[in-house]
């Protein structure tokens, strides 16, 4: 692996900034450094090994990416010129890591295939098992399949259970619904019935009055009649 990097000329202005894009650069040589020599191992290594070997790469091929996607925002914050004189080294940096990333993903998809299907076991596991290991090995599988069979259908029966009592308390509140709009009609009629009760009420109240005030004025004629006549009498 070749180390790349910027030795130009720094102005005083962005010192700090080009500081900071020399260090992602070491930062990214060394990993890639690292990620290369990790997946050439993955092959050779033994079962667990392997396992750790492909997980260590994969974490070390994230953090390149950031380091490589914080490195090209560092360098927009540089002027033009400067900026261009990073060119070569922003494409070496790319190229690099998709070289490493192909290579691990083609190192990986080799374990898998080596071990059975089961991801991070040993190419030359294989070779060195037994029948009897081999016939195990592929009885765990299927176990393994007929496990997560067996998780799907339990979940698939629990999702239909919930289904179904979702369904019946929308049945229970919809007849709810129904018979709190059918007691709303009833008292809409009851109302209804009882303003039209307290207009004839007030009808037959307006009617009382009426003949209550005749009466009255036929009681205070008759009395004026009795009076008049008394004093009459008397002259």
């Amino acid at each position: 692996q070749s180390t790349w990097g910027h030795s130009g000329f720094r102005s005083a202005s962005n010192l700090t900034a080009m500081a900071e894009i020399d260090s992602y650069v070491q930062q990214l040589n060394e990993l890639t450094r690292e990620i290369a020599t990790d997946t050439a191992r993955i092959p050779k290594a033994k079962k667990a090994e392997k396992t750790r070997l492909i997980d260590d790469v994969q974490s070390k091929l994230k953090t390149a990416k950031q380091l490589l996607m914080n490195y090209r925002l560092e360098l927009r914050e540089l002027p033009t010129v400067q900026a261009a004189e990073y060119r070569e080294t922003t494409k070496h940096l790319t190229a690099e890591l998709q070289s490493l990333q192909t290579n691990f993903n083609t190192a990986k998809d080799e374990a898998a295939r080596a071990g059975l299907g089961v991801p991070g076991a040993g190419a030359g596991d294989v070779n060195t098992m037994t029948a009897a290991e081999i016939l195990n090995e592929a009885k765990g599988i299927q176990k393994q399949s007929k496990d997560s069979t067996t998780r799907s259908k339990r979940l698939i029966e629990e999702t239909i259970a919930v289904g179904t009592t979702t369904a019946q308390t929308l049945t229970a509140q919809t007849d709810q619904i129904r018979r709190v709009d059918e007691t709303l009609d009833q008292v809409d009629s009851d109302l209804k019935r009882a303003k039209a009760q307290l207009r004839e009420f007030r009808r037959r109240m307006m009617n009382d009055k009426v003949i209550i005030t005749l009466v009255f004025c036929v009681l205070i004629m008759i009395i004026i009649a009795i009076v008049y006549s008394s004093l009459k009498k008397k002259k």
